[in-house]
């Protein structure tokens, strides 16, 4: 029996047997198979790289005459893996900071914004969800300003789907000033100073009065001639109409009346 016994023995320490093989301390392994973090740099690095390397970057920033300026946009994650966006966003704003050809915007708080204007205006402003709804017109107001400015390449984008005779674009005016984002940013901007570079884009204005809305406290018709006399679109004129008599004063200059307050509260005389 011993003979048998020295076989068996043998055959199972054999199979018991491993194998190890050493790692190299600076790579990176991934155990889990999920989604990490060196996947984010790697990625970001990756893209990073493919822009700024592209020929089309090299004669912006050559046309330029100076290093670009680069915010990253809002990052959505519509994978089944559980991607920390915020975390990506960090990466590609590392990868850009390093590559020393462009500069990244430096706030943290003004790239926040930034990207928070750019969510809404593709949550709330998206052609193809203005198509689905079937609408026969719709107004644009903060969605058409960007870091102060007009934003002609979103204003491209959405009258390459959306026909300008469906668009109005509303024009909020504080003491002479546009104001956005419910009246709580104010731009550096006249509303006859842009007029002219928003026409190709509209068919329309909707110019609100801030300072008089919902006051009935009669409309600033002095204001509203000058607006008249700075485009040939069609205005719609609001804040502070309260009688029939502004109202055909306005028509007179060929605009229309947005009256509210008179209207809810029965005073329209």
């Amino acid at each position: 029996m011993k003979p048998y016994l020295s076989v068996f023995l043998l055959v199972l320490v054999m199979g018991c047997a491993r194998s190890v093989t050493r790692m190299n301390p600076s790579e990176a392994v991934d155990l889990s198979g999920r989604w990490n973090d060196t996947d984010s740099r790697e990625v970001a690095n990756s893209m990073m790289a493919d822009l700024l390397g592209s020929e089309k970057f090299k004669e912006y920033a050559k046309a330029l005459a100076k290093k670009p300026t680069i915010i990253v946009g809002l990052v959505r994650n519509k994978t089944s893996e559980h991607i920390d966006s915020d975390t990506y966003i960090k990466k590609l704003e590392l990868a850009i900071f390093n590559s020393g050809v462009a500069d990244l915007v430096e706030s943290d708080a003004f790239r926040d914004k930034l990207r928070e204007e750019r969510a809404q205006q593709q949550d709330f402003a998206d052609p193809a969800t203005v198509a689905k709804w079937g609408v026969e017109q719709i107004i644009i107001g903060s969605a058409a300003f960007r870091s102060g400015a007009v934003d002609t390449r979103f204003l491209r984008q959405f009258v390459s789907k959306i026909k300008p005779t469906q668009i109005v674009i509303a024009l909020d005016t504080e003491k002479g000033g546009i104001v956005t984002n419910g009246w709580r940013r104010k731009l550096n901007l006249r509303p006859e100073s842009v007029m002219e570079q928003l026409q190709p884009f509209c068919a329309a204005f909707l110019c609100t009065d801030v300072d008089r809305e919902g006051t009935m406290s009669g409309a600033n018709l002095e204001w509203f001639r000058k607006l008249r006399e700075a485009t040939s679109h069609r205005i719609i004129a609001a804040g502070g109409i309260k009688t029939r008599h502004e109202i055909t004063a306005l028509e007179a200059i060929g605009m229309d009346a947005a009256v509210g307050m008179a209207v809810y509260k029965n005073r329209l005389r």
